[in-house]
């Protein structure tokens, strides 16, 4: 989600990609306060379901954007750099924030401040809210990232990491979760090949670059958007029939399911084929940017504001989600970069914390 900065040329599309991404995660985190308690019969429900399906592909498009920035071949990306200024600042910024969830959550909102809420408060910082899981995962890929530029170098092996990765990592993981039960029948036979490399969102880092990189054709393009329609309907229709069989809220949102794969990967071609092409006027480029810099202070910031709101009972269940779901994401947007904006202006500590 850290952008590199100093490049010679900033590609909008990624910026674009990027601010709706960002509109996307406040989604899933404003619709998941209520979408787990709310029946599953109701129109309500269903209005969530298909709000959050389609909200599932900001984090595999966040790391298709990390991939297409720091698997460039173009830029001098050397592990000096990576480590004492792109890890070194979102690790900065994972342990302030994450302390400052922990005292807001477990001091602040509980207007108590003994030993046990202090204790419980370190337990919190160490823990991490829920939603910073995302760095540690990125800091995982940009300490992997001079083997992946390496790999990089040559499409055909690009290529078939991508291939290994669509298989093993989202089409296998997809099988696994459609068989009933959870029985995964090949672990531990002949079949269980356990090819480490290409699991995670390393697959979607490099999917990243390969997209950013190479020219999509004019069918493979069409036909990706096929698919992406075809993985969102699997997403949201799937979750209907999974939740009426169980009786409760149960999801196929999750980022390793081939189902989000195609869909990110459609949304991804979508821009970098047609938005790309779009002749924005310089003023609209100079805001686009602008606003996509401050992506990562909103994103690290925004559910104390969610937090808020749900105290004072201010949820998708207000009224008709229809309506509430996007202007509780606009609210909680808007506010988030007004305090992200006040923030970059303080000079030097700005640069760790957002």
């Amino acid at each position: 989600m850290k952008t590199i900065t100093n490049t010679k040329k900033r590609l909008t599309y990624l910026d674009l990609l990027r601010i709706i991404s960002i509109f996307f995660m406040i989604g899933i985190h404003v619709v998941g306060i209520t979408w787990y308690t709310t029946p599953v019969s109701s129109f309500s429900w269903q209005v969530m379901n298909i709000y959050d399906s389609i909200f599932r592909i900001c984090v595999p498009i966040f790391v298709m954007i990390s991939g297409s920035l720091f698997l460039d071949q173009n830029k001098n990306i050397t592990i000096n750099k990576l480590f004492t200024k792109n890890i070194l600042r979102i690790f900065i910024a994972l342990l302030f924030w994450s302390l400052i969830y922990g005292i807001f959550h477990c001091i602040i909102l509980s207007r108590t401040l003994t030993i046990d809420t202090i204790i419980l408060t370190l337990k919190e910082f160490v823990r991490g809210h829920y939603h910073l899981w995302f760095i540690p995962m990125l800091i995982g890929l940009y300490i992997i990232t001079p083997i992946l530029r390496k790999l990089c170098e040559n499409k055909k092996i690009e290529e078939y990491f991508l291939i290994l990765g669509i298989i093993f990592n989202f089409g296998w993981i997809t099988i696994q979760r459609l068989i009933p039960y959870s029985i995964h029948i090949l672990d531990g036979t002949i079949f269980d090949f356990n090819i480490s490399l290409i699991l995670g969102y390393s697959t979607y880092f490099v999917l990243g670059h390969y997209l950013n990189t190479y020219p999509i054709s004019r069918n493979k393009e069409i036909t990706s958007y096929i698919l992406g329609i075809v993985g969102l309907l699997f997403t949201i229709l799937g979750t209907v029939i999974i939740s009426f069989q169980k009786g409760e809220p149960t999801n196929l949102y999750d980022n390793m399911l081939l189902n989000t794969f195609l869909a990110s990967l459609a949304f991804f071609i979508l821009f970098k084929n047609r938005i790309s092409k779009v002749n924005f006027s310089t003023k609209t480029i100079s805001n686009i940017t602008f606003i996509s810099n401050l992506c990562f202070g909103i994103y690290l910031i925004h559910d104390f504001f969610i937090t808020i709101l749900t105290k004072y009972e201010i949820t998708a269940s207000l009224f008709s989600p229809l309506l509430s779901i996007p202007l509780i994401i606009l609210l909680v947007f808007l506010i988030s970069f007004i305090i992200t904006y006040l923030i970059s202006k303080i000079p030097i500590i700005h640069k760790y914390i957002i």
